[in-house]
């Protein structure tokens, strides 16, 4: 009777103790940004997410997430043969490029519905009174009159900070999720209804939606505010009930929705749209059109490096299709994970004279449970749930267990 007892303990032991390994390895790798702070780096040349474990990880795991189409958005290519001069490298060539382009857009026939230009501009890079930024400013002022304009707006994190500065001017460290406002921001209009500013910052994990950013206003960190991103001042300038109150509340508590990423959005270089064809003009009629660079804001992503624009694109057409899903709350995971453990130890246990048997009917029934689970909890409730990985991975672990078991029992026989 002891020795029965015993071997009892031994199994439910076994169990709890891969049960609990499986789903905390999936618990850290899926959160391992918020425990290293990769958000701090995530920007840098040659990393991006790639950085992180849980880059991969989404990868496999994200199945199911409704597949955008490009309805609403058109992108504008700045390339370096886009316009006279270095249009690239240049921030004034560049102000003077754009000028022309949002008179050319905005006095066609038929414009945009919104221009979005996905810069920022400085005061140190081109002064505010160079005979291009007044171009631009003269050019806002006569494109607001008949389109909505939004302008990007940079903010500085943590690492962007001068060595100098964050040692001896911040009054504490800045969060992740923090900012502070570029003191060299240059805002050519003051804001209004026809021009609006939004944060180009996107977040490390690209599907997120970024919506708004906390961001201090100056370098004593004594008001912080959420501005809003370029996504959501162009979904709203398009359309003003865009917005969810649901994605509204859920931002505001820092829960972001997922989405999957067009790797293209249809476009066209700034030397077509300059050139007058009546073609192109027509196609980007009554659309929200981008305006971005493609030569030297390029992003890794999971489709390969894309210009920030492109991911602007792709958030804003999310949003006006409420195409994204929402991460399922992490209770949910661990008590549907936990009780498919439980199913996966019953099979083992009624064949426990032939494991592979037993794990070839688990990974039968784990399939069956996975289609189930995808139409109830991600189509019918459009939640993302992280299911699969913790049960494949004690599925492995429990077949490697029973056969060492097995072969234990022969040789003892």
């Amino acid at each position: 009777m002891i020795s029965s007892l015993e071997m009892l303990s031994n199994k439910r032991a076994r169990f709890l103790a891969l049960s609990i390994a499986c789903l905390g390895v999936s618990f850290l790798i899926e959160n391992a940004s918020e425990f290293i702070d990769a958000h701090s780096y995530c920007y840098e040349a040659g990393a991006g997410p790639f950085m992180t474990v849980s880059y991969y990880y989404h990868r496999l795991t994200r199945l199911g997430n409704p597949h955008l189409r490009n309805i609403f958005t058109r992108v504008i290519r700045i390339t370096p043969q886009s316009g006279d001069g270095n249009v690239i490298h240049s921030p004034c060539d560049a102000r003077r490029l754009h000028a022309r382009l949002l008179l050319v857009l905005a006095n066609s026939v038929r414009p945009p519905a919104v221009i979005v230009l996905d810069y920022t501009y400085r005061t140190d890079t081109c002064a505010p009174d160079k005979p291009e930024s007044i171009a631009l400013r003269d050019a806002l002022v006569q494109a607001t009159q008949r389109v909505p304009v939004v302008i990007g707006l940079s903010d500085l994190s943590h690492s962007d900070l001068p060595d100098n500065v964050r040692e001896k001017s911040l009054p504490h460290p800045l969060t992740p999720a923090e900012g502070v406002l570029d003191p060299q921001q240059w805002r050519p209009m003051p804001e209004s209804d026809r021009l609006r500013y939004g944060l180009v910052r996107l977040h490390c994990d690209l599907e997120l939606i970024p919506l708004a950013w906390s961001t201090y206003m100056d370098l004593k960190l004594t008001t912080c505010k959420d501005l809003p991103t370029i996504t959501q001042m162009a979904a709203t300038a398009y359309d003003s009930r865009a917005i969810s109150e649901e994605l509204a509340a859920r931002s505001q508590k820092g829960q972001n929705a997922l989405i999957t990423l067009l790797p293209e959005i249809r476009g066209y270089d700034a030397r077509d749209v300059l050139g007058g064809g009546q073609a192109v003009l027509d196609d980007l009629a009554a659309h929200i059109v981008i305006v971005c660079d493609f030569e030297g804001d390029m992003i890794d992503s999971p489709s390969g490096p894309l210009p920030g624009g492109v991911f602007h694109a792709n958030y804003i057409e999310s949003v006006l299709t409420n195409s994204f899903t929402w991460p399922a709350p992490r209770i949910w995971v661990l008590l549907a994970s936990f009780l498919w453990f439980v199913v996966i130890e019953i099979l083992f246990e009624k064949l426990a004279h032939s494991p592979l048997k037993a794990a070839l009917y688990s990974v039968f029934a784990s399939a069956a449970f996975l289609v189930v689970l995808y139409w109830v909890i991600v189509r019918l409730f459009n939640y993302y749930i992280l299911a699969w990985p913790p049960s494949a991975a004690f599925l492995i672990g429990k077949t490697w267990s029973a056969v060492q078991a097995r072969a234990l029992e022969a040789r003892t026989n």
